[in-house]
C-alpha cells in the first residue's frame, strides 16, 4: 500500500513539473519583450505570481545586456540597480509593481542568460 502511495505521488510531481517546465518563450514575458536574436530556449518556469525563463546565445553579455536595457526602458520601465564583472551582469527594472531581472553569464564563447518577471 505505501508503496502504491509513494508511486502516485511521484506521478504527481512528475505531471506538475512538465506544467511549471515549459518550452518556448512565455507569454508573460512576451507582453513587454522577444528574446534576443538568435537565442534558444532552454527552460521556463511559469508560477502564478512569477515567470523565470533562462535562454542561450552565442552574443556578446554586453550586446545582450543592451538589448533588453533598450528595450524595457521603451517599455517605461526604469534600471534600478545594474552590475557588470568579466564574466557576468545584472540588471533589475520597475515600472509601477511590475519587476523585471535579467542575469547572465558568459561561459565557452555562450551567453546564458535569465529573465524573471
Amino acid at each position: 500500500m505505501i508503496k502504491r502511495i509513494v508511486n502516485f505521488i511521484v506521478l504527481c510531481i512528475l505531471t506538475a513539473s512538465l506544467a511549471w517546465a515549459q518550452p518556448g518563450f512565455p507569454e508573460r514575458l512576451s507582453q513587454f519583450l522577444t528574446p534576443y536574436p538568435g537565442s534558444t530556449v532552454e527552460q521556463v518556469f511559469t508560477f502564478p505570481k512569477a515567470t523565470e525563463a533562462t535562454l542561450h546565445v552565442n552574443a556578446s553579455i554586453d550586446e545582450v545586456a543592451k538589448f533588453y536595457y533598450d528595450t524595457l526602458t521603451k517599455e517605461g520601465f526604469k534600471a534600478i540597480a545594474t552590475a557588470r564583472e568579466k564574466t557576468a551582469a545584472f540588471m533589475r527594472f520597475s515600472r509601477g509593481e511590475t519587476e523585471f531581472i535579467f542575469e547572465a553569464v558568459r561561459h565557452n564563447d555562450i551567453t546564458v542568460y535569465k529573465l524573471s518577471l
